[in-house]
């Protein structure tokens, strides 16, 4: 009875644990289910689809979602592998309403040929199910119909079903899916990389047989790889399945890369040498001249060698090879710690191991050949004979210019050998191979049986004349140009050789991931020694310098920077300055000179003239050990100081400012007699001396000579044009030294025309004032380059500022023609510019053909005078055309103003008034701009007694003076400001700290009259104050920027700075006015609204009136009798009337 019982309750258990599992199964169920309803909508994902092809997932999505097409349910995306199909089909299917669609992804290279049918219907079956589309018949229906598909292939088709069952059950087998009230899409990718023509034969057949209405099919493919399969699938073929198919958007390279180091967070700027591939140098770094000259150094030697412009082929790319590229270029910078490689080279080295592999990794790989052996540059001659590369000809031209020094005595002394391009070069007959000279000659086809050195010269000489046209090989220019590799043209020797062990280094080591030994030797030296050289102790680091060039000269096995016949301080500088900082080259200069027991000798020179060192005290130093006679030098030492003078003479800026004989000569007189106290010990330098002063003598008498001499060559360029009958025009800008424009030559020349950049008055009038030519042609901004010309871009902007400033110079000195520059189609998508354009044209010929052949009327007479004079006429404070300059802006706002302003104005230098010291009273007014000692100040040449006696004397019997920033300034006799007692103010310089300064109580004057608002005076100048009975007329930071002071019957003005404002121009109009005594000159040919300008053209009877603003202006004008009209201005109108009457 208990066992019954015990049975009973087990039995009751296990129907509790089953009612209790079957609720917790049913719960799971639910759970699961409403987890899979949560997730059954598309996923998305983070990544966006390039701006571009926006269109081409809305072109996929209208298809997926437009019914209104009765007869296509098939769509081809046709494009290369890894461009971004899969990509756009699944941003397009993110965008679906999933209780609308249901999608089967199709991986046609994972699926065997047996399978396809199977496997979608197997897909579409549950999507049927799952939607509660149930059959009876269904399953085997799709059995029968399997079969029925695979007899297709394999000829059985007659004897299982006849033809009539076979359509029926297809029939059937659609309508069963089209009880479905959602659309399917079929996604078929990778059908051209299956590589089998049966199987794609299956899938065109499913696409054939079930382009059905709620059966959308997509076809991820490319056209050519199907054609390489097979060439039947051709367009025509194809089209009975995928009746319509879309090239998606290719996507520009840059936008590629900058999309991928921006997800990647790399820096934009380490990569931007990579767009050369898509852009020219010039749109790179459009305003960093210096940067893409360094940045593309190879390019720029490159066309410079061959004469020609680099081509390098066009190349695509996908956005999964450029994806691929950045992100194991993310890694590597990672590891680049450890590896301390150019990053340039790093990333050069991993971009074309990923999208140049063929061209570049392949060659690589498995090869012992230096860099340009596995990567030749080939020149194609019309002549079998030639056999030239890149290199070749770079040995081949240098072996030219070094003709002189190869045939020298001293040359064939030691050997008859010379080393060009860092290949010691042999011309005698007992040696052979390739270091030979002959090995060249056979190179371009030339015999050199018992021939002379010198005709072995000549016949590469003219070879190099004659041979000027050959086409180059151009698959291994891309490789050049991102490693940057060096030619050695006009460079330095050893920059050229480090670069090149450097970068076959580096690639070395990332084939192999090596480490030390892949380092060049001077690298492996610079990292030893760079420790030792913060040291403050000079003896440690001479003797860890002697330990370190123990280690590498004697223990190097052959891998050292120190070679047999060349002091070792002198390599270990050049390493130093490849290498290393300039303090680094500072400090080693003090190891030479210790060890040298603290005197000047040939290896200090030789080094200091090696590196990159331009620092006065240094140069002083130097100059301070010749006169101490702490020196040790040969004579051949002695003759490169005098070729390198300009490296010693470094404190006095001879080339900076004032390029007078005199400095030089007073420098070396003072030389001279401190070197005769000891000419004893000094016999021989004392003797050099002599020679030293006299190339000084005829420092100046040469650049005489080297502007006649390119004045005499240009014009021989110009008779050529001349003779067939054309015009000869010179870019202002672009031309040679000695064709400066306002030099004696440049009229010799015979040019017919000037064209220049117009960027606002001032270089209008550097262009329109140019004499000796027909005629002149400014060239207005913007330029239609695409720094300008983009999406987002304002060029009309930039031309309104530019047309504004332009017309006022244009008003006082026409050019004779305007244009622009660039590619014109950039401007297609700015018609706003383009009708801005027409405008001014129209404008400028109603100006010209009004003011033509006529001068403009001049109220006065204005000189500047500078260190240059009229050589730099409108140029003198100019550094690039109107680019903004902190240093000079408050300077070139002057010049500006005057460009466009009722005065004529000359240029005039100090030697002009030292020739003739009645010059300054020719003018009105002399104007002195600029800082204390530069040549646009005028420097040292305020010492000079003749100047300032010329200057004071124009003063004191009434002439105008009109200071800018430090006129006068030059600290002589414990004065900075050398006209401060005319000026009325000085600048504290130390001397008179003690003196107090109480001159600062602002008056009213004439001079600011109508100045309503505060006064701009950009930098302006610090610790400037007033001398008694000056009148101060603004302060700033208690230092005066603005002053008027009356000395004798003359009048001065002083102004700390004055950028360019029609606020300013007016207040320099007045400052004219008042220091020439004309204050009533304020009511002749003048408005009375500083925003509105006069010109009057007295000869062509008539008078302009200019609103200079985008506003309309009010205005009283006076006319130059004085009688005055109102008058009404539209925005930068101009109006013209005749001078007999309004």
């Amino acid at each position: 009875m208990s066992d019954i019982n015990d049975f009973i309750k087990r039995i009751n258990n296990w129907n509790t644990y089953l009612i209790v599992g079957t609720i917790g199964i049913y719960f799971l169920i639910l759970i699961v289910i409403k987890i899979f309803k949560k997730t059954e909508s598309i996923e998305k994902t983070d990544e966006k689809l390039y701006e571009n092809r926006k269109k081409d997932k809305d072109f996929v999505l209208n298809f997926l979602t437009n019914n209104d097409n009765k007869n296509i349910y098939t769509l081809g995306i046709d494009s290369e592998y890894g461009t971004g199909k899969t990509f756009i089909v699944e941003k397009t299917i993110e965008e679906l309403d999933y209780k609308k669609f249901e999608v089967i992804k199709i991986r046609c290279m994972l699926l065997e040929k047996e399978e396809i049918y199977s496997y979608i219907l197997k897909k579409i079956r549950k999507i049927l199910s799952k939607n509660s589309i149930f059959t009876v018949s269904f399953e085997k229906l799709s059995n029968t119909f399997l079969k029925t598909i695979d007899n297709k292939f394999f000829g059985g088709i007659s004897e299982l079903l006849s033809q009539n069952i076979v359509i029926d059950e297809i029939d059937y087998f659609k309508e069963v899916i089209e009880k479905l009230d959602k659309t399917i899409i079929l996604v078929f990718d990778d059908i051209d990389r299956v590589n089998d023509t049966e199987k794609i034969e299956r899938i065109l057949s499913f696409i054939s047989d079930f382009s059905i209405k709620n059966i959308k099919i997509l076809v991820l493919f490319n056209s050519q790889n199907l054609k390489n399969i097979d060439e039947k699938y051709n367009r025509n073929y194809l089209e009975k399945y995928i009746p319509v198919t879309r090239k998606i958007t290719n996507i520009p390279f840059i936008e590629l890369l900058k999309k991928e180091i921006t997800s990647n967070n790399l820096d934009e700027e380490d990569f931007k040498f990579l767009y050369i591939i898509e852009k020219e140098d010039i749109y790179i770094y459009p305003k960093e001249y210096q940067k893409m000259r360094d940045v593309f150094q190879f390019n720029y030697d490159f066309e410079i060698l061959v004469k020609g412009k680099i081509k390098i082929s066009s190349l695509e790319f996908s956005p999964r090879m450029i994806k691929n590229f950045v992100e194991e270029m993310s890694n590597f910078l990672k590891l680049n710690s450890e590896w301390k490689i150019e990053k340039r080279l790093l990333i050069a080295y991993v971009f074309l191991k990923n999208l140049y592999y063929d061209e570049f990794y392949e060659k690589i790989e498995n090869t012992s050949k230096s860099f340009v052996e596995t990567f030749p540059i080939k020149l194609n001659f019309e002549s079998e004979n030639i056999d030239l590369t890149l290199e070749d000809l770079d040995l081949l031209k240098n072996i030219v210019k070094n003709k002189s020094n190869i045939l020298s005595n001293e040359n064939k002394r030691y050997g008859n050998y010379k080393d060009i391009n860092d290949k010691r070069i042999f011309f005698d007959d007992n040696f052979f191979g390739n270091s030979h000279i002959d090995y060249y000659l056979n190179k371009i086809g030339e015999k050199s049986n018992n021939l002379l050195i010198e005709e072995k010269l000549d016949i590469i000489e003219q070879f190099l004349k004659n041979n000027e046209n050959y086409s180059i090989e151009t698959e291994n220019l891309l490789i050049y140009t991102l490693f940057n590799y060096p030619l050695y043209l006009d460079n330095k020797g050893y920059k050229v050789k480090e670069r090149i062990d450097k970068i076959e280094k580096a690639i070395k080591k990332l084939t192999y991931l090596g480490n030390e030994e892949y380092l060049s030797s001077k690298e492996k030296f610079y990292r030893k020694f760079k420790k030792s050289l913060k040291e403050k102790n000079i003896e440690k680091i001479r003797n860890d310098f002697n330990k370190i060039f123990d280690e590498f000269y004697h223990n190097s096995n052959g891998n050292t920077p120190f070679y047999l016949g060349i002091p070792a301080c002198i390599s270990a500088m050049e390493a130093i300055i490849i290498l290393g900082t300039i303090e680094e080259q500072e400090k080693f200069l003090d190891v030479i000179l210790y060890n040298d027991e603290d005197k000047i000798s040939n290896v200090y020179i030789g080094a200091f003239l090696k590196s990159d060192i331009k620092k006065s005290e240094l140069c002083d130093k130097i100059i301070e050990y010749f006169l101490k006679d702490k020196i040790k030098i040969s004579k051949d030492t002695l003759y490169k100081i005098i070729e390198n003078m300009e490296r010693f003479l470094f404190h006095f800026h001879i080339y900076n400012r004032n390029p007078s004989k005199k400095f030089y000569k007073e420098y070396l007189e003072n030389l001279k007699i401190e070197l005769e106290i000891s000419k004893d010990n000094n016999s021989e330098i004392f003797k050099e001396l002599n020679f030293i002063e006299k190339v000084y003598d005829k420092y100046f008498d040469f650049i005489d000579f080297q502007r006649r001499e390119v004045a005499k060559l240009a014009k021989e360029m110009v008779d050529i044009v001349h003779e067939y009958d054309r015009e000869a025009m010179m870019f202002l800008g672009d031309h040679w030294i000695g064709m400066e424009p306002y030099m004696e030559e440049f009229k010799s020349i015979g040019l017919d025309a000037v064209v220049g950049s117009v960027g606002n008055g001032q270089t209008l009038r550097l262009i329109s004032d140019i004499e000796g030519v027909k005629y002149t042609e400014g060239r207005l901004l913007p330029y239609f380059f695409p720094d300008t010309f983009y999406k987002g871009g304002s060029p009309l902007r930039e031309a309104k500022i530019n047309w504004i400033t332009a017309r006022r110079a244009i008003l006082r000195k026409p050019v004779d023609r305007i244009g622009y520059g660039g590619y014109l189609k950039l401007t297609l998508d700015f018609p706003d510019f383009i009708d801005y354009t027409k405008k001014v044209c129209d404008e400028f010929r109603e100006l010209y053909e009004n003011a033509k052949g006529c001068k403009a009327h001049c109220i006065k007479k204005v000189a500047i005078l500078s260190g240059w004079g009229r050589y730099k006429s409108w140029g003198n404070h100019m550094v690039h055309h109107a680019i903004y300059y902190k240093k000079n802006y408050s300077y070139a706002g002057v010049i500006e103003a005057l460009s466009g302003a009722p005065v004529d104005v000359s240029f005039i230098s100090f030697d002009d008034i030292i020739k003739d010291r009645v010059k300054l009273e020719d003018f009105d007014i002399v104007m002195n701009i600029g800082d204390v000692n530069t040549g646009q100040a005028g420097g040292e040449y305020w010492s000079d007694e003749r100047i300032l006696r010329a200057v004071r004397d124009f003063i004191y019997n009434g002439g105008g003076f009109i200071g800018v920033g430090e006129p006068s300034g030059h600290i002589y006799q414990g004065r900075v400001l050398q006209l401060a007692s005319q000026l009325g103010v000085e600048i504290e310089n130390g001397f008179t700290l003690g003196k107090g300064k109480y001159n600062k109580n602002i008056k009213s004057h004439f001079i600011t009259a109508q100045i309503e608002e505060e006064i701009n005076f950009g930098e302006g100048k610090d610790f400037v104050y007033a001398l008694e009975g000056t009148d101060v007329l603004a302060v700033r930071n208690d230092s005066v920027q603005l002053s008027s002071k009356e000395f004798g019957n003359g009048r001065c003005v002083y102004i700390s700075g004055l950028p360019y404002s029609l606020v300013n121009t007016r207040l320099l109009y007045r400052s004219i006015l008042w220091a020439s005594h004309d204050e009533e000159g304020i009511y002749r040919w003048c408005s009375d609204n500083l925003n509105v300008e006069v010109n009057a053209y007295v000869e062509n009877n008539k008078f302009c009136v200019v609103n200079n603003t985008y506003e309309t202006q009010e205005t009283t004008i006076y006319k130059g009798d004085g009688s005055s009209f109102e008058v009404i201005l539209k925005p930068t109108e101009i109006k013209w009337f005749t001078i007999k009457g309004v």
